[in-house]
């Protein structure tokens, strides 16, 4: 069957007669401007139709002729948006109320006619610059009076549309979010018109049972039971679905398993919203750089995730990041075995006391750790160093991680072994009248300390640290000259000595900032 499809004529007289905007009152945006052909215009709107074009659309009234369904009459001018949405939820967009919405339109446009409009573009631009004044603490009384009466504003109106519910504002984020709490029991119908319905179900199934938040674009949702929700569909931006919550309270405690020594951290801050089947915490602790959410079921196990954010740090003394201690210590324990304990408390009461909780160590927690474990090396190194050294998250690789360890671990104690070398050490000497009586012997077994001229360079965090040089010490070693005849050997001969390991044999390697003991390699 072939549509009723209005003429241009029409068309145009359709646009023109409500002042190039949309008919809807919540709307009202201008659907038309200026390409970017300047011959062109971008049109933005569309001539729907109030009773359908054709049979079996929307609000189709079969004993409408075709000259009725394509006359003027039933036709209304709309942005895109608001056509769309009067056709795919038409049951909440009956018949009257687009004529009442044609009728107001028209009437405004005629209001309107040869005066100057309210330019709404402006205001906003105000507002925003004074919103930013506000937060950046340049506030006048002219920009605070500005903002918030413009906000008192809208929030009044937005409450005469449905008395049932309180609506509290919240300049965050340079935007202004509304909460809307019921005073009463309240029954609305929400139907979902986005493209992805698995996705929307399974959201809201975890928003009823568990009490998590879910977000969805205004443009994918249609209302009908409240004149407020209806007018939260013709707007631009999210909604939020939050359950009520409840200010709340981790503490969390590590317990080392064969000592049992207790170690606590610091309180977690965060809310609870409670579903059908769990609830839920999330909150954020060591200065914002951990964030735990904790989902607890009915049968008493429970679940726990940890993000850590490592932000603050950027471009700071890596000897003086805050909570670096605390953050290090937990993870370290938790990767050594140490089991996690929590209580929760709500209003400054334990409602959950000595709780096990599980965390998955996995890559992300091994991630964090190793880079913790890293940074933890090189604030030893530079604390034995005296160097000053800045944080940046950046990357190593295994080896150059196990350089880290291998030089705090000298500078500390240095470096001992007792275990046969494959190939015994080798040294060189120049002869000369010396120790040319000494290479003729009896050489006897000894200790040997050999002094490195120079120390060698490590990078931490990317910026190169000299170590001080190291020092060699061989215990119970026997020398050898690899010479055949050691009578033959004159000033200036290049010598080769072999340290062959003996019983009690020694390998340790220290660092000495003292150098002047002669021998060197």
């Amino acid at each position: 069957m072939a549509r009723d499809n209005f003429s241009k004529k029409d068309i145009i007289t359709l646009r023109t007669r409500v002042g190039d905007r949309c008919s809807n009152p919540d709307c009202r945006i201008v659907t038309i401007g200026p390409s970017s052909d300047p011959d062109k215009t971008t049109i933005l709107g569309d001539a729907a139709h109030i009773c359908a074009a054709s049979k079996g659309g929307p609000r189709y009234a079969p004993k409408m002729t075709s000259d009725e369904r394509k006359s003027i009459n039933n036709g209304i001018w709309l942005c895109k948006a608001c056509a769309r949405r009067i056709d795919v939820d038409y049951k909440s967009y009956p018949k009257k109320l687009l004529h009442e919405w044609k009728f107001k339109a028209e009437k405004t446009a005629a209001e309107e006619l040869n005066k100057p409009l309210f330019n709404q573009a402006e205001l906003n631009n105000q507002i925003v610059s004074s919103a930013f004044a506000m937060i950046n603490g340049i506030s006048t009384t002219n920009a605070y009076n500005l903002v918030h009466h413009a906000i008192q504003v809208e929030t009044k109106i937005l409450e005469t549309k449905d008395p049932r519910f309180k609506i509290v504002h919240q300049l965050e984020n340079n935007c202004v979010n509304y909460h809307f709490l019921a005073k009463e029991p309240v029954s609305i119908t929400m139907s979902y018109l986005g493209v992805n319905p698995a996705e929307f179900k399974n959201k809201h199934s975890a928003f009823i049972k568990h009490g998590r938040d879910f977000i969805l674009n205004s443009e994918d949702i249609s209302f009908s039971g409240s004149e407020l929700f209806k007018y939260l569909e013709t707007k631009s931006g999210t909604i939020h679905f939050s359950r009520p919550k409840k200010d709340a309270c981790i503490k969390f405690w590590t317990v080392e398993n064969n000592t049992n020594i207790i170690k606590n951290f610091n309180d977690i801050i965060g809310r609870i919203s409670f579903g059908t089947e769990s609830f839920s915490f999330a909150g954020k602790g060591f200065g914002d750089m951990i964030k735990i959410e904790i989902q607890y079921f009915r049968d008493n196990t429970s679940k726990m995730s940890l993000n850590v954010s490592l932000k603050k740090w950027e471009q700071k003394n890596i000897l003086m990041l805050p909570y670096f201690s605390k953050l290090w210590e937990f993870f370290n324990n938790i990767e050594h075995g140490s089991s996690l304990y929590f209580s929760l408390e709500v209003d400054g009461n334990a409602i959950m006391n000595s709780i096990q909780a599980q965390i998955n160590k996995n890559n992300y927690f091994h991630n964090i750790y190793t880079f913790l474990q890293y940074t933890n090396y090189c604030r030893l190194i530079c604390m034995k160093l005296d160097a000053k050294v800045m944080f940046t998250q950046i990357s190593f690789t295994a080896e150059e991680h196990q350089e880290i360890a291998e030089t705090e671990l000298l500078l500390r104690k240095g470096i001992k072994s007792n275990e046969l070398p494959d190939e015994p050490y080798k040294m060189t000497f120049v002869a000369n009248q010396d120790n040319r009586r000494f290479l003729k012997g009896p050489l006897e077994i000894t200790s040997v300390k050999l002094y490195q001229k120079e120390g060698d360079y490590i990078s931490l965090f990317g910026k190169n640290v000299q170590l001080p040089p190291k020092c060699i010490t061989l215990k119970s070693v026997l020398p050898k000259v690899l010479v055949d005849d050691v009578d033959s050997l004159v000033d200036g001969d290049i010598v080769e000595l072999v340290m062959e390991p003996k019983d009690g044999y020694e390998y340790l390697m220290e660092c000495k900032m003292d150098t002047s003991i002669k021998n060197s390699y």
